[in-house]
């Protein structure tokens, strides 16, 4: 993963669903549900909704911090050190390494052969 992978790009696409030999990310790549941005303004709306049916509506200071409190938690749980510990991937690359990487993949996996499928015909 060299950029941002959020939601239906990493669970759909990519990541370890898909049982790969090898997943490596760069120090751009971040990995998670939604953008920090994203998921602050989604539990911001959620969080007044349930303050307000309380009769407690947030006041300005408390929706900028709430924000940045969501927004600080979901970039720092995006970032390819915390994904790596947590075995997400199998390598931070730099970006002067990816060649001698990915040759070094693309060469493992030739070793071990690609099976023949055993799933059916899928119908949409």
């Amino acid at each position: 993963m060299i950029g941002p992978d959020n939601g239906a790009a990493n669970y759909g696409m990519c990541g370890r669903a898909y049982r790969p030999n090898f997943l490596f990310s760069t120090m751009r790549a971040r990995t998670g549900v939604m953008s920090g941005k994203s998921a602050g303004g989604v539990l911001l709306s959620i969080e007044q909704a349930k303050r307000k049916a309380t009769g407690n509506p947030m006041t300005s200071d408390e929706i900028a911090a709430f924000q940045n409190k969501m927004i600080d938690k979901y970039e720092g749980e995006a970032h390819p050190f915390f994904c790596a510990a947590r075995l997400f991937n199998d390598r931070v690359l730099k970006f002067h390494e990816i060649r001698d990487w990915l040759a070094m993949a693309l060469e493992v996996s030739l070793i071990k052969p690609v099976p023949d499928p055993s799933f059916g015909n899928f119908r949409f």
